[in-house]
């Protein structure tokens, strides 16, 4: 198995155990703070990446040589 299937499963493993020895509203305090570190560690990867990406450049074409109109065009 791939070391992030892995680790689900062993998460996924450990909220089991803590919800039938400890009870439902541990199984949820816990569910919930794995659900925030996995927020946050998304964000703390994709915020810089998305950060250092290149802006989005528009430029603009004559839709008709003979008009002066133009219409702005991704790129």
């Amino acid at each position: 198995m791939p070391l992030n299937v892995r680790a689900f499963v062993r998460i996924a493993l450990i909220l089991i155990r803590v919800g039938y020895s400890s009870g439902v509203v541990a199984f949820w305090s816990l569910h919930n703070w794995v659900g925030y570190t996995l927020f946050l560690g998304f964000y703390v990867i994709a915020i810089p990446i998305y950060a250092k990406m290149p802006a989005k450049r528009t430029t603009s074409i004559s839709a008709n040589s003979k008009s002066n109109s133009s219409v702005p065009v991704s790129l």
